[in-house]
Order: C-alpha cells, then structure tokens, then sequence
C-alpha cells in the first residue's frame, strides 16, 4: 500500500510541473504574439500599383518590399504598430495597424525628392547627391539642340567634336 501511495504522490507532482510548464509557454506566446498584416499600394488615385515600396515596422529593423502587383505581406509585433511606407518619388507615407489586418496604401508623388538622384552614366544605378564623389555636369535641352550630333548619346559623350579630336 505504501508504494502505491508514493507512486500517486509522484505523478500528483509531475502533473503539477507540466501544467506550470505548459502555463509558462501559454503566457510566452501571448506576450509575443504577432499580427499579421497584408495590403497594396497603389499611387494617390488607386490606378497603378506600386512594386518596390519599402514597408518598414517604425522603430524596428524589420520590413518587406512590396512584389510587382504592389502587394505586402508583413508581420508585427502588436496592433499599436505603425508601418512606414517609402517609394522614391512619392511622400513617405505612415499607418498605424490598429484593428486591421488588411492596410491598402494610397501614396502621393513627391517630385521634390527626384532632386536628391543623380542617374550616373556608367551603368545602370542612381545615386544621392550627398553619396556623389565626383564631378558632375548638367546640359539644357537648348544647348544639345545646337550640337550637330544624330543622337542624344553622342551629344552627351562630350564636346570633342568641337575641339577637332574626332
């Protein structure tokens, strides 16, 4: 009798430690529990999507880029979340989550921010004026009007044709 005693004590124990156990995990996951969030976005008035906009958790490191169609996929960490939408040539744009799973962004052009791209002549990248290195030059459509060249490219490979070294 006494071992039998014992041994029901024992599994009154391991049933205890495994409910704490299992609490201890329940209480993790709530406490880190994720939303998950999808939209698109398009231009201002809805008619074109948007592919290659950045989709940024404010504050966090964590974001996604939008596919061709401009669709997103994105976790975060609550619903009091902002995402942080940025496209060049558009006004950055912000959301909070909130309640919705479902956030369609609807982005306004910026043309001012065209300004800060440089497209450099040596392949197929833009760069910042701040991440510039080296010299610059800038031609008015005016002034390649006047060069007797068949194409804009040889207009734009300089002005070696006016020094005679052809």
């Amino acid at each position: 009798m006494k071992n039998a005693c014992k041994k029901q004590t024992y599994l009154k124990g391991e049933n205890l430690l495994l409910k704490t156990i299992m609490l201890f995990f329940l209480a993790f996951q709530l406490g880190y529990a994720q939303v998950q969030i999808r939209g698109l976005v398009t231009n201002e008035d809805g008619s074109i999507p948007l592919g290659g906009v950045t989709v940024m958790e404010k504050g966090t490191n964590n974001g996604v880029v939008t596919d061709f169609d401009g669709n997103y996929s994105i976790r975060v960490q609550s619903s009091e979340s902002t995402l942080v939408y940025s496209y060049l040539g558009f006004a950055s744009a912000e959301m909070t989550v909130g309640q919705n799973t479902d956030l369609n962004v609807f982005m306004l052009e910026d043309n001012l921010s065209l300004d800060e791209v440089v497209v450099v002549d040596y392949g197929y990248g833009q760069v910042r004026k701040e991440n510039m290195t080296g010299a610059v030059a800038s031609i008015s459509s005016k002034e390649i009007a006047k060069i007797p060249v068949s194409s804009t490219a040889e207009a734009l490979a300089g002005d070696s044709w006016s020094k005679g070294y052809n």
